[in-house]
C-alpha cells in the first residue's frame, strides 16, 4: 500500500523517533531485534541506531555515528524519499513482472 508522499516541508518537520518497544508492537519483532543489535554495536563507538517514522506510515532505520549530535534533517529527507521510491516501485507493474 502506498501513501500520499509528504511535501518537502512536511518531511523535514513531521518525523519522530519510534521507541524500540513500539517497533516491536507495531512493526515487527524481527525489526526490533535488528535495531537492538545494531544499536548495541553503534553505542560501543559513540553512535546509536534508531527507527524514524512519519505520520504517513513511512519508517526508516538510521545508524547515527555520533549520538551527541543532532540527526541531519536533510539525510532524513533523503531516506524518506528513497523509502517512498522503493515502495512505489514495489507497487508497480515493473516489480510484479520482475518477481
Amino acid at each position: 500500500m502506498t501513501h500520499r508522499r509528504l511535501a518537502d516541508e512536511e518531511i523535514r518537520s513531521q518525523f519522530f523517533v519510534v521507541p524500540l518497544r513500539l517497533v516491536r508492537l507495531l512493526v515487527s519483532t524481527e525489526l526490533a531485534e535488528y535495531v537492538a543489535v545494531h544499536d548495541e554495536i553503534s553505542r560501543r563507538t559513540g553512535g546509536t541506531t534508531v527507527v524514524v517514522g512519519w505520520p504517513d506510515g513511512t519508517t526508516v532505520v538510521l545508524t547515527h555515528a555520533n549520538s551527541t549530535e543532532p540527526i541531519d534533517v536533510e539525510i532524513l529527507a533523503a531516506l524518506y524519499k528513497e523509502a517512498h521510491a522503493i515502495s512505489e516501485y514495489r507497487a508497480s507493474d515493473g516489480w510484479r513482472r520482475a518477481h
